[in-house]
């Protein structure tokens, strides 16, 4: 007989521990609330409710997907993230009831929430190659379940406090302000839960909206950087083009400055380099504790300017300010972007 993974289908009931929540069991009903919003969910430790339960998250002492138990707290439990740099770590914090789920059913969570918001949107369905899945699904288990199940497991100094590889996602802490202050709060705690799980949902299909925005834009913005002579990537519609420095390096060494529409305006910022991608990224001294710089910052004398302020210095019309930071800034026109961008790749500080 097949040895098939048990599927959150019908009228299943799934059991979680009781009060308080923590944004792992949070999640993970979030999760199989979107693959089966009839799912019905019971919040307790007692053997009898949890033997009858169709599934057990963060509770129940066993992990095995084929009777629906997705538990992490027994002694010889041994499931664990990838390492996030293999010179650092063996390996990535260990697996919570979250990273238990997202591993079995992080891909239909994307399909699922990609189906609802194409039909929302009132489009043809929003489709992805199985890279692109894979892409999204990684997204999410490095930047976000591998966050919620170290601080779940108690790794949240080894892989966040300490390096920063894994940052502690605000939702967290919302999440765990969902449990009520019980000295001046008297509603049922079932109404919090539900609460959280809401906000839950939210955060996740948000998050996969976003990658999808992104891994789509992929394709016509290399197309527009090879097709880009001079360094200067103009964008007529905004595209989040920022990740695919990070992602194709190679092919996107050569742009100096990107040009692209705001609402009420055009925007210029240089792209950002890391130092290192070798194993002495994480030991070598860098300036300030930055592991990224930008190719092309403002001279500093623009930085914090405004409008006329930023004409006079530059003689560019239609300023309209640049970061105090000087990362980056707006004009009125394209035109007057365009030649925003050529002054700071020609006036770098020394």
């Amino acid at each position: 007989m097949e040895n098939k993974i048990k599927y959150p289908l019908g009228t299943c009931t799934v059991a979680v521990h009781d009060s308080p929540h923590h944004a792992d069991d949070v999640f993970c009903i979030a999760c199989i609330t979107i693959l089966n919003p009839n799912a019905r969910v019971i919040r307790t430790r007692n053997r009898t409710l949890l033997d009858n339960a169709d599934f057990r998250i963060d509770v129940g002492g066993k992990y095995d997907p084929t009777t629906g138990d997705y538990d992490h707290h027994q002694e010889d439990f041994a499931e664990y993230h990838s390492s996030p740099n293999e010179y650092k770590f063996s390996k990535g914090p260990k697996l919570a009831g979250f990273g238990l789920i997202w591993r079995h059913f992080g891909k239909d969570i994307i399909e699922e929430i990609l189906n609802k918001f194409s039909t929302i949107a009132g489009r043809s369905p929003w489709k992805t190659t199985d890279e692109e899945l894979q892409f999204i699904f990684n997204s999410i288990d490095n930047g976000l379940v591998a966050s919620v199940d170290a601080l779940d497991n108690g790794e949240q100094k080894t892989y966040y406090l300490d390096t920063g590889f894994y940052r502690m996602p605000t939702i967290i802490k919302m999440i765990q302000n969902y449990n009520p202050c019980t000295w001046v709060e008297k509603y049922d705690t079932e109404y919090y839960f539900d609460n959280a799980v809401d906000l839950a949902k939210s955060y996740l299909e948000r998050e996969v909206i976003k990658l999808y925005g992104q891994v789509k834009a992929k394709q016509p913005l290399l197309e527009k950087v090879k097709a880009c002579e001079d360094g200067y990537l103009i964008l007529e519609e905004y595209l989040p083009w920022s990740p695919i420095f990070t992602q194709c390096p190679q092919e996107t060494k050569d742009i100096k400055m990107v040009i692209f529409p705001s609402s009420d305006g055009w925007m210029f910022q240089s792209p950002y380099f890391k130092f290192s991608t070798d194993k002495d990224r994480f030991s070598i001294n860098m300036p300030n504790g930055e592991r990224r710089r930008q190719r092309y910052p403002a001279p500093q004398k623009i930085w914090g300017k405004v409008n006329e302020q930023l004409t006079d210095i530059t003689g560019i019309k239609d300023a309209v300010f640049v970061h105090s930071s000087g990362f980056i800034g707006a004009c009125k026109t394209k035109e007057s972007a365009i030649e925003m961008a050529h002054y700071i790749v020609n006036n770098q500080d020394t």
